[in-house]
């Protein structure tokens, strides 16, 4: 048996882009003004590999990384103000008992999970969608495909999960959930039929 042509050897190396994939970006995510950036191109690497259009990882990533990258600030800046304001509110309010803004706050981030399910996989899909538009889209998506949403959700927070008990796993897990993720989105998208 040749060993390079074996279905093992292949599923190896799909492995171990995926995990070659993982180390690009949470290495580009380390400053916090490229965590959206990085993540579109994660995506957007995860989505031509699945049609099959090239198997190349750190030129494809980089490339994706500068397409339209002053919108993809922007959002940045909007999701990582919006978690600092719930990370914020969080902390004061966890020395309060019986808050009722607590559910307020742990609404706003079951909302800001939810729109992460789809967002990612809206903004490859579209080239010229605005921002607005896009948040809002993920928004609507989340609540009417809900039960793809909902596995979405849990598949994040089992990841998010995993990288607590097992930090070297933020290492290689990142490019798995995003293909999760993709998964989970298309057939949402699929299901209302929201045309690409």
């Amino acid at each position: 048996m040749n060993w390079i042509n074996s279905k093992i050897f292949n599923n190896l190396l799909i492995f171990s882009n995926y995990v070659i994939l993982s180390l690009i970006w949470i290495v580009c995510c380390l400053p916090l003004f490229t965590i959206f950036p990085s993540t579109i191109s994660m995506f957007a690497v995860i989505k031509r590999w699945k049609n099959g259009e090239s198997d190349r990882i750190i030129a494809l990533f980089f490339e994706e990384f500068k397409k339209k990258i002053g919108q993809k600030f922007l959002i940045n800046i909007i999701l990582v103000s919006y978690l600092a304001v719930i990370e914020l509110d969080v902390n004061r309010l966890i020395a309060v008992e019986n808050n009722p803004v607590k559910i307020v706050i742990m609404f706003a981030m079951l909302i800001m999970l939810a729109i992460s399910v789809h967002i990612f996989n809206l903004f490859i899909h579209f080239d010229n969608i605005k921002t607005f538009v896009l948040f809002k889209n993920a928004f609507l998506i989340a609540i009417l495909q809900i039960h793809w949403t909902l596995v979405g959700m849990f598949i994040l927070l089992i990841s998010i999960l995993l990288v607590y008990i097992f930090p070297l796993l933020v290492f290689c897990i990142g490019s798995f959930v995003a293909y999760l993720l993709i998964l989970i989105s298309d057939h949402a998208l699929k299901k209302i039929n929201y045309s690409f």
